[in-house]
């Protein structure tokens, strides 16, 4: 049987990991928008628009496999 601890912990962290991924794709937004701009920061260089697209791409599928896990596991781990 899930306490209902257990299920108020697994939706703030469910609440807590979404809110980190928009925040970052939010500083990933702001970061390209510095890129295309005329004066540029030295960092853009290193990083070109496939850099980029492959960070967002395994942000979004590892955000998903910590949100799903670290869910499971908090809901499966009660006293059983």
């Amino acid at each position: 049987m899930v306490r209902p601890s257990q299920i108020i912990f697994s939706l703030v962290a469910i609440f807590i990991s979404t809110f980190m991924l928009f925040f970052i794709f939010d500083n990933l937004e702001k970061l390209s928008q510095q890129c295309k701009s005329e004066a540029a920061p030295s960092y853009c260089k290193a990083l070109s628009s496939f850099t980029i697209t492959m960070v967002v791409i395994l942000l979004i599928i590892g955000g998903f496999i910590i949100t799903i896990c670290g869910t499971a596991y908090i809901m499966l781990s009660g006293p059983g």
